[in-house]
Order: structure tokens, then C-alpha cells, then sequence
């Protein structure tokens, strides 16, 4: 397996460096603004061009005050100057181990596959569409129409990703993705498939008995499964995922002035910010500036300004898809999350041009100070039954119980026969996994 290792980096290091603009902006964009000073202290600690903007910029000195013979003693730590110098400096960079992330390590494991160039421009795009817990969020039907191909090949492309490590990885949903991670381990047992697909609610709630009597299945061959469930990661992309700290800091303002109108700005106090580092721009025009010197900040030079483009654009970008969204959801910043409308991804995609994956990337772990309380981006998409928001679906579902005659508590699918006559169509399942998600009990132990 060594032999194809050169090959791989080969090829990932071309790949990259295509669109290494692209590259940095999508890196700055996912982001959260607790690691991005941290992110850009880094930067400017490897290159001397850089500075942060809060940091006193000491004064130009004479030229007088700046020797020449220490100008030169100075390079010469700074700049490799023999051939022997760079392969160690490339050695001792060989033996740090940076983190992986998780589209890195599926680019790795794409990058040994014999694809044709349009598949595997099909692949690359699948995992941009990856989320940090491993979940392929994007639209086949969309993907297949970006590159002229077929649902049946870009289906093809993604069962292939879901074959690489970690298990699960690439799955629509928790069902697809216990499903693969069991048939990975050699678990094809129909039973096994039955109740994942159909009885996950009743494992949650540990309702044992119903899925034994409706699959006609012992009480042990049951707990044998439930072991093997347990060895299952419900969230496979996690061990690759930067988390983000317990507290939110906003990037986001938005103010409602007395006569309805928003107002949104960006969070410029807590926003790090970078420049050029002027002293070292200067030496960089000095005639007496050795070339050896001049090449390596010309070279520094090029690659901060692309940082700060990178930045800028980190920024704007952010900035354009949460006007979208106040303008879309303006209701809920007024009236609260029983207001939120249906939007997805692709929506907000089609409305700004740019790609969902990048609109992912940029509302995961962004937050938002709101008339509403801090929120998270994210928090103002929500899925759809026919047209209808699953926000909407919930606060209906809380009312109904909080109506209901606690000596007599509602049932799921009751509660989805009164959705029925209100025009909402949802299975019993369903109205489960929302009142799950809302920590509220089921109707026996609700009974009172």
C-alpha cells in the first residue's frame, strides 16, 4: 500500500493548488469567529508581512538606526540559504501533524479511485455537500443537472463515498446510515434492516415489547441487536469536526427600528482584522534588501494578500446570506419561530448564486444577535411537509397537548388525526420524532 502514498500527495497537492483562493476562502468561511483570531494569529506568526490590526505598529526606523550588517544577520535566520537548509526545513515541517479534516480525508481516499474526470468532479462536489456529522445534505436531481449526468451516476458516485472511512459517511439520513455501517460489518439480517427503518422510535423510547410482538422476534435475538446498535456511530464525521465552544459569540447585529425596518451589521469589535505589516512592505522596496530576501517576501506578500482577499470575502459572504435570510424570515424576527417559513439550502442557493455547500459551511457555528435572543444561522432554515414548515408542525403539536386532558393524554397518531383535520398530513412517526425533539413525553408517562 506504500507505493501509491508519493501518488496520492501528487495528486491532492495538484488539486489543490488549482484554486488555492478557493480553498482559503472555504477554510475561513466555515470558521466561527471564536477561532478565527485564533486561525489568524497563526498566519501572521509564519508570515512577517501579516499583522493583526490590533497590534501597535512600531515606528519605520531611520535608515541610519538600521544597519546593513544586521539586516543581513537577520535574513540569513530567515531565509533558507542553501538547498541543504530547505530540505531540512521541508523535513522538520514533515513532522508536524496538522489536524485532518473530515472533507480531507474523504479527498485522500477519492484521490485512489480510478474515476473518469467528470465523476469524479461528481464526487468532489458530493463531499463539499458533507456536513460535519457526515451527512450528505445536497440534492442528487441538482448535481446531476450541474454536470450533465444522470441521477442513476451521481447515486453511483455517492454509494461509492459511502464505502470509504468513517463508516456511514455520505448517508441521507440516520436510517442510511446505521444501514451501511451494518452491512460494512457484515450484518445483512432482514430483521435488523426491518427495524431500522421502521422502529427506531421505539428503540428510543424502549418500547422492546411492541417490536418483538410486530416482528415476531425473541427478547434475546433483540438485545443482540441493540448490542450491535450500540457499536454503531450515529454521527460518523464527528471525530473530524472543529467543535465549537459552549458559548456564542455573535458576528451578527441586527436592530428593528421604531418604524419596522432592519438594520444588519456585522460585529466589527469582536471581527479580527489584518494588514500588511508596513516595515517589512518597506524593506521589501529597499534597494539594499538582499534578493534572496525580496524573493521570500514577495512570495509572503502574495500569499497575505490573498489572506486578506480570502477574509474580506469570508465576510461578505456571510454578511449576503444572513440578508437573505432576515428578508426571508422577517415574520419570525417579529413574531417568533411559530413564523419561521420553509427554506432550504437550495432556496437560499438559487436567491444568491452561490453554492450550497459554501451556504452550509457559512451558517454552521455563525451566530446572530436578534431582537429574538442570539441565534444560530442555521436556526432559520427548517425543513418542509407539503409546503408547510416543521417549526410551524411543532408549535401546532405543543399546542394541542398543552390542551390535551392530562388524565387522558393524546396519543401520536391522535395527535396526527387533529393535524389531518387541520390540513397537515404527517404520519404517526413523525409527530414522535418532533415531540422528541421537543423533549416532550409520551402520552403515558404524560398522564397525570
Amino acid at each position: 500500500m506504500e507505493r501509491f502514498i508519493p501518488r496520492l500527495e501528487q495528486r491532492l497537492e495538484l488539486r489543490l493548488k488549482l484554486l488555492p483562493q478557493f480553498w482559503q476562502l472555504i477554510n475561513l468561511v466555515q470558521i466561527p469567529i471564536t477561532q478565527l483570531k485564533e486561525k489568524l494569529e497563526e498566519e501572521s506568526e509564519e508570515n512577517p508581512l501579516l499583522e493583526l490590526e490590533e497590534e501597535e505598529q512600531a515606528d519605520i526606523p531611520e535608515e541610519s538606526d538600521f544597519e546593513i550588517e544586521e539586516e543581513n544577520a537577520w535574513w540569513e535566520q530567515r531565509v533558507p540559504q542553501t538547498s541543504v537548509d530547505e530540505e531540512k526545513k521541508a523535513y522538520l515541517e514533515s513532522l508536524i501533524i496538522k489536524p485532518e479534516s473530515l472533507q480531507e480525508h474523504l479527498l485522500k481516499q477519492l484521490f485512489l479511485q480510478k474515476l473518469s474526470k467528470k465523476n469524479l468532479e461528481i464526487a468532489e462536489q458530493i463531499i463539499g455537500n458533507i456536513d460535519e456529522d457526515g451527512y450528505f445534505k445536497g440534492d442528487i436531481s441538482e448535481i446531476a443537472k450541474k454536470y450533465k449526468a444522470s441521477k442513476k451516476t451521481v447515486e453511483k458516485v455517492l454509494k461509492l463515498i459511502q464505502t470509504f472511512d468513517p463508516l456511514g459517511v455520505g448517508a441521507r439520513d440516520l436510517k442510511e446510515c446505521l444501514t451501511v455501517q451494518l452491512k460494512a460489518k457484515g450484518f445483512t439480517n432482514k430483521e435488523f434492516e426491518e427495524i431500522i427503518s421502521h422502529y427506531l422510535t421505539e428503540l428510543a423510547t424502549h418500547d422492546y415489547e411492541k417490536i418483538e410482538k410486530e416482528l415476531n422476534i425473541s427478547e434475546d435475538k433483540l438485545q443482540k441487536f441493540i448490542k450491535i446498535l450500540k457499536t454503531l456511530d450515529p454521527k460518523p464525521g464527528r471525530n473530524y469536526t472543529n467543535s465549537f465552544p459552549s458559548y456564542a459569540i455573535p458576528e451578527l447585529l441586527l436592530e428593528i427600528d421604531d418604524e419596522g425596518n432592519f438594520h444588519l451589521y456585522l460585529n466589527e469589535r469582536e471581527i479580527p482584522k489584518i494588514r500588511i505589516n508596513k516595515n517589512y512592505l518597506k524593506l521589501l522596496k529597499d534597494p539594499n534588501t538582499p534578493k534572496d530576501a525580496k524573493k521570500f517576501l514577495r512570495g509572503k506578500l502574495k500569499s497575505a494578500r490573498e489572506l486578506i482577499s480570502a477574509l474580506e470575502q469570508r465576510n461578505k459572504t456571510i454578511l449576503k446570506i444572513a440578508n437573505f435570510l432576515i428578508n426571508y424570515q422577517k415574520e419570525f424576527f417579529l413574531n417568533g419561530k411559530s413564523a419561521l417559513r420553509p427554506l432550504t439550502l437550495r432556496k437560499v442557493a438559487e436567491e444568491t448564486g452561490l453554492d450550497e455547500s459554501t451556504i452550509s459551511r457559512a451558517v454552521n457555528g455563525k451566530f446572530m444577535e436578534t431582537p429574538q435572543g442570539i441565534i444560530e444561522l442555521r436556526e432559520l432554515f427548517s425543513g418542509q411537509i407539503k409546503g408547510i414548515s416543521s417549526e410551524y408542525i411543532k408549535e401546532k403539536i405543543k399546542e394541542i397537548i398543552a390542551e390535551e386532558n392530562p388524565s387522558k393524554p393524546l396519543s401520536d397518531g391522535k395527535i396526527a388525526e387533529i393535524l389531518k383535520q387541520e390540513g397537515i398530513e404527517i404520519a404517526r412517526r413523525t409527530v414522535a420524532k418532533y415531540r422528541e425533539e421537543m423533549k416532550i413525553l409520551p402520552a403515558k408517562l404524560r398522564r397525570r
